[in-house]
This record gives structure tokens, sequence and C-alpha cells, in this order.
């Protein structure tokens, strides 16, 4: 469940990030005027439950969508996530 948080949140930031480097901002939905409520931090109150929701959705179907193309996900070891990225010798 911790796994998903951190994740869900890590992929919202991505879209946001994606969203705004081709010009979309906060605003009232409106595509035309490419604004979105969403285009808000994580931690903010206006992403609503709802919308969190669909990014942890998004993230419960990474093994689903990697099995489909033979692929899936492993734990690592405690020893190789010890700071995010430093390795076991």
């Amino acid at each position: 469940a911790e796994q998903v948080e951190i994740l869900a949140e890590m992929e919202h930031g991505r879209w946001v990030v994606e969203r705004t480097s081709n010009g979309w901002r906060p605003g009232p939905a409106d595509n035309a005027k490419k604004q979105r409520p969403q285009l808000v931090p994580w931690t903010d109150p206006k992403l609503t439950e709802d919308e969190k929701e669909k990014d942890r959705a998004a993230v419960r179907a990474i093994p689903t969508l990697l099995a489909a193309v033979g692929f899936a996900l492993v734990m690592a070891p405690q020893s190789l996530k010890t700071k995010g990225r430093e390795k076991a010798m």
C-alpha cells in the first residue's frame, strides 16, 4: 500500500510536468484553454481523493500491463532499496 501511494504521487507529478511543459495550466477544466484543475501538487487540498485514486489505479495496473507483454515486477531486496539507487556489493 505504501509503495502504491509513493508511485501514485510520482505518476501525478510526471503527469503535471508533461502537461505543463505542453502549455497546460491549472484552472477550470477547459481543453480549448489547456486548463485542468488537477494540475496542482499531490499535497494540494484541491486535488480530490477521487483524482488521487485515478493515479493509484494506474499504478495498480502496471503489473497486469507488464504481464501482457511478458514482463513481471519483482520487489528488490532491502539492500538494493537503500537510498533508492545504491546496490549491494
